[in-house]
């Protein structure tokens, strides 16, 4: 009854549930877009779900649903975006006044959480890679999640010598923003907040596991194309992701020095140890 209310024209169903397709065909809306499946014939436009293929990226994938209203995308055209308020910015001031956060370093942050094990690194090589990195640079460290994810952000903290201020559970989505805005670098699992990054101008080391087309880089990776992947095939013929057998050896597989060989693309953006600052 509230969609209703609003009179929508169009609704685009970028994913497919069959709440959703029902919900708005009942809300009357007269243009129904969205993949072939889940009850598709509640749809006005559908299109075959290829994505599965992952043959290009995701955003790329969305804009098809808007080829029937004449709207197209091509690869290299697209950019994110995310708003970042004056009120966040205060938020966050706040926040890391409280942590003690030194605003005159560089920040690299860290992002040890995600929504499936097959995509979570684990945290005591964050916390390796932590103290590699304070060993070549002088930055600040900062670890972020939801309050669920505190699990990782406290096992990252107490693995690591090197002081890592734990800000999971502590951050807005807005003050989350304004924070990977400011910030040198982001290092994340195959996660949201490495999207985030990208939005606001920040490159992403991102670290993926699982060797299957519809779940890999290519499609769920950054958007900028300044950002890295460090991703390992080890050789498995046929992806479980969170089912695996094998105990994520692709993510087993990635070592800290592998992702500091990436580190090296974004030195520009950091100090190095035993400069003043």
């Amino acid at each position: 009854m509230r969609l209703a209310a609003k009179r929508f024209d169009r609704v685009i169903h970028l994913h497919a549930t069959n709440r959703m397709h029902l919900l708005t065909l009942a809300a009357g809306i007269p243009r129904r877009l969205g993949w072939r499946r889940k009850c598709a014939w509640a749809l006005t436009d559908s299109l075959p779900d290829v994505k599965k293929e992952g043959l290009k990226h995701e955003a790329l994938y969305n804009f098809d649903l808007l080829a029937p209203l004449g709207i197209s995308a091509r690869a290299g055209e697209l950019r994110a975006h995310f708003p970042l308020t004056e009120k966040n910015k205060q938020s966050l001031d706040e926040l890391l006044r409280h942590h003690g956060v030194d605003t005159a370093k560089p920040w690299v942050i860290f992002n040890p959480s995600a929504s499936c094990p097959s995509k979570i690194w684990p945290a005591e090589r964050f916390a390796e890679l932590a103290d590699k990195i304070r060993s070549v640079y002088a930055v600040e460290l900062m670890a972020i999640g939801t309050r669920a994810d505190r699990l990782y952000t406290e096992r990252l903290h107490k693995a690591a010598h090197s002081p890592v201020h734990d800000l999971s559970g502590r951050l807005s989505l807005g003050m989350l923003g304004v924070l990977l805005s400011r910030a040198a670098l982001l290092i994340s699992n195959d996660s949201g907040p490495g999207h985030v990054a990208n939005a606001v101008g920040t490159p992403v080391i991102s670290i993926f596991g699982r060797k299957q087309p519809g779940l890999s880089p290519l499609r769920w990776g950054p958007l900028d194309s300044g950002s890295r992947v460090v991703w390992k095939d080890v050789g498995c013929e046929t992806c479980a992701a969170h089912l695996c057998p094998i105990h994520f050896l692709c993510l087993d597989a990635i070592q800290t020095s592998d992702v500091m060989a990436q580190i090296g693309a974004f030195e520009k953006r950091l100090t190095p140890a035993g400069t003043p600052v």
